[in-house]
């Protein structure tokens, strides 16, 4: 474009500004309340949805908070069935 288009550059506006930490302020407000959700629950949405991949990694974390490191395959094998 011409020396003076600035239609690709970020605006450096004060309301440029305040939009970011209006949307840092929302993606904080949408984690806190995400964390509030249990791993078990997101594991079984997850599975629901034939997300089987994040099924097992919120299962697994769900185990691993019960457990600690104490967490075993085979005991995740025992408490598998909770994810059908």
């Amino acid at each position: 474009g011409a020396p003076n288009d600035r239609s690709k550059t970020p605006s450096r506006s004060k309301g440029h500004c305040s939009n970011r930490n209006a949307m840092s302020d929302k993606r904080e407000e949408v984690l806190k309340t995400l964390s509030t959700i249990s791993q078990l629950t997101m594991a079984h949405a997850a599975f629901k949805c034939g997300a089987y991949g994040r099924a097992l990694m919120h299962f697994e974390a769900h185990m691993r908070a019960l457990h600690g490191l104490d967490f075993t395959e085979q005991r995740m094998r025992r408490h598998a069935h909770v994810l059908q």
